[in-house]
């Protein structure tokens, strides 16, 4: 057991909380209870000193959610559940809940996911955010609030959440969005996940090489050779100009 996944479930609690207009009193005991209940004895961590590491994680995105949007939040959904779960899955298991999609103008929605990294050097800070900004999470979230919400979602984004080194900083890597490129990652996501249900079930050969980069890395660790134009730019061919040139005929 590890406390990685609890600290920024506890943090995002209170977050919740306060989003839903609740004092911070109120959304800092969110913060303890969820902590508490999923908190295992060992000896690395004590309650405490987590409770004290929430606390600053809490603190630090209230704040950067306060000077980004001010008192204008304008909430369209906290901790949204997906109202058309999957039958097969659980019910105690919600494989798609959306921490918070606000109002960008009246016809218009935006969808947050928080994150958080108890520790992330600088040196790993910008890997870390240009994943986020292709994140099949963030355009999961994004196709189905635009369905519920019944307007066109016009950027997703997390509010990464880092506590160390130092003070505690939160990031927001953005991804602009339009209702037809979602369409294209539903088509294109609708593919890869026959696929996976093929490999799982051993019904038709796989094309798809799946220990192959599909979002960051090469298989064995090794960081992906394309990063710059495939990545970074997130298959913005206009912009490729400025890291390629056309080859010269001989």
């Amino acid at each position: 057991w590890t406390p990685h996944a609890l600290v920024g479930t506890a943090i995002h609690a209170g977050i919740a909380a306060w989003l839903r207009g609740q004092d911070d009193h109120t959304a800092l005991q969110a913060t303890h209870q969820a902590l508490s209940d999923g908190f295992v004895e060992q000896e690395t961590w004590s309650l405490l000193s987590l409770s004290k590491l929430v606390e600053k994680g809490y603190c630090a995105l209230r704040d950067a959610i306060q000077e980004r949007w001010g008192t204008a939040l304008h909430p369209l959904y906290v901790e949204q559940a997906d109202p058309f779960q999957d039958p097969r899955i659980s019910r105690g298991r919600l494989y798609r809940v959306v921490d918070f999609a606000r109002w960008q103008s009246e016809y218009s929605v935006e969808v947050w996911d928080w994150k958080t990294k108890i520790n992330l050097d600088d040196m790993y800070l910008g890997e870390a955010l240009r994943s986020m900004t292709h994140s099949w999470q963030l355009l999961d979230y994004s196709f189905h609030v635009q369905q519920w919400a019944g307007h066109p979602v016009t950027q997703a984004g997390h509010g990464l959440v880092v506590l160390g080194p130092g003070k505690p900083k939160v990031h927001w890597p953005t991804v602009q969005l339009t209702p037809e490129r979602l369409e294209q990652w539903r088509a294109q996501a609708a593919v890869v996940w026959q696929q996976m249900w093929w490999q799982e079930t051993g019904k038709a050969p796989t094309p798809m090489n799946f220990e192959a980069c599909s979002d960051r890395h090469l298989h064995f660790g090794k960081e992906c050779l394309f990063v710059a134009g495939c990545h970074q730019l997130c298959g913005n061919q206009t912009v490729y100009s400025s890291l390629y040139k056309r080859r010269k005929e001989p």
